[in-house]
């Protein structure tokens, strides 16, 4: 029988259009890849096997009687554990809410939901997405960070436990854990996928993102996860015209890329570096235009810019529960509410003027690229399981709103994974996921984590 569990997204849904696999068998692979992996990753809060199973049931009697389906039919993902699936407890990794069950789903679980999707269960989560280190383990080494705070959503989907999972960003916590295992992290421009649902960390700046196998897989997932939605006072309309579904990069593709040195190349090691600049050197070899960017003094301004905005809106956020139950925030947490409430009003007002300086000097680099360029992350996966890693390189995009992606880009010199981060202009979507795609296929990596290699190789 084919393992679905080690295919993408697309070849999936292929496999079901087409009835050479049913969506039972599918799910069944990946309940089955669960059971192998979780008592050593540790990447699920909860898996829900039973319903998952009598979803999968009711898709397969509709792919017999051939109705119209969507791609996402049959496909089994995750969904971190801030976000709402009704009936499901949805906790956002604190004792606070470890008896929450919403009564409705988040928009975004229920778009996917509704497009056929199977829910499997809730992935790890940082406490309230912030940097606490999470139970999660890091499946090319043990000893390694896998990031935060989408920690579960990564590991499932870099060791198919799911085909995808739900994801959000409010600094760095899609695209540095995406780098940090090997797969491809996708965050859209702000607003075009709901928040309603979602727990939040900083409400002008979480954005849901999603965490794929490959870029194309990404396309999918955004282009049935958007909508515009009343609900979300931050949703935007513009999807409607610019979530497109496949994703081809012409043979004639000659894209503008904008290298952004500075505090980038300055933070980090040699061999991530190394790395990002090999694949440049690729790509120009290969028809893209190379221009340097050295940015100005205000993208180091920014940084505290970011820091000030999220903790001030985390705190404010969290403000009642706090006051309440002081004792039950794990030590970042708490930290977050601590240093937010010392923000006066005049600094956060300062700091979003900061905020659309550093917008403007972005805008003045898309006026001469397509794209930009950073490597993902200053290094791979710290050997530090007490932090998430540096969210450093992903925190100035997302105060931004512009879309950004991580894609695999190679391994460091001890075998972990090395991330390209690209990052499109805000509302073109199709543009940076084209790029993308481009850079996949020049790279033409397939990363697989050793604890897969090697259960694969002992159950041949």
């Amino acid at each position: 029988m084919t393992q679905s569990a080690d295919l993408t997204l697309g070849a999936i849904s292929n496999l079901i259009q087409q009835k050479e696999l049913s969506v039972t068998e599918v799910v069944n692979n990946y309940l089955d890849r669960i059971k192998q992996f979780e008592s050593t990753l540790k990447a699920w809060v909860s898996v829900d096997e039973e319903n998952a199973l009598a979803k999968a049931s009711v898709l397969d009697k509709a792919v017999r009687g051939d109705n119209n389906r969507s791609l996402l039919h049959g496909i089994p993902f995750g969904v971190k554990d801030i976000f709402w699936v009704k009936d499901s407890v949805t906790s956002a990794g604190s004792p606070i809410y470890r008896d929450f069950v919403p009564r409705q789903h988040a928009t975004v679980v229920g778009n996917l939901l509704s497009a056929g999707a199977v829910f499997l269960g809730k992935t790890v989560t940082t406490e309230f997405a912030t940097g606490d280190p999470p139970q999660t383990v890091n499946p090319w080494n043990p000893l390694h960070t896998p990031g935060g705070s989408s920690s579960g959503s990564a590991v499932a989907v870099s060791t198919g436990m799911c085909s995808f999972a739900l994801g959000s960003q409010t600094s760095g916590s899609v695209l540095r854990p995406a780098s940090y295992n090997g797969i491809v992290g996708f965050k859209p421009t702000f607003g075009l996928l709901s928040k309603f649902g979602m727990f939040s960390a900083s409400w002008s700046m979480d954005t849901v993102g999603v965490l794929c196998r490959s870029v194309q897989d990404s396309s999918y997932a955004f282009h049935y996860m958007a909508s515009h939605d009343q609900r979300d006072p931050s949703s935007s309309a513009k999807h409607v015209t610019l979530a497109g579904k496949d994703i081809t990069a012409p043979d004639n593709l000659r894209p503008r890329l904008g290298v952004v040195k500075g505090m980038f190349k300055d933070a980090s090691d040699h061999i991530a570096w190394a790395n990002f600049e090999s694949v440049v050197q690729k790509a120009a070899k290969n028809g893209a235009t190379v221009i340097e960017f050295d940015p100005s003094d205000i993208f180091e301004r920014a940084r505290m810019a970011q820091y000030i905005i999220q903790r001030s809106e985390f705190a404010s956020y969290q403000e009642e529960n706090y006051n309440k139950w002081p004792h039950l925030y794990s030590p970042v947490s708490r930290s977050w509410v601590e240093h937010g409430k010392v923000f006066t009003g005049v600094d956060y007002i300062n700091a979003q003027r900061i905020r659309s300086l550093f917008i403007e000097e972005m805008r003045s680099f898309f006026s001469q690229v397509d794209v930009l360029l950073t490597p993902s992350t200053p290094a791979a996966a710290p050997k530090d399981l007490s932090k998430t890693g540096n969210p450093l390189f992903q925190g100035l995009w997302t105060l931004s709103g512009a879309p950004a992606i991580s894609i695999p880009s190679g391994l460091s010199d001890q075998g972990m994974p090395l991330g390209l981060q690209i990052l499109g202009n805000w509302y073109d979507e199709n543009q940076l996921l084209v790029i993308a795609r481009w850079f996949e296929e020049l790279l033409n990596l397939h990363l697989i984590p050793p604890l897969v290699v090697r259960k694969t190789n002992e159950g041949a």
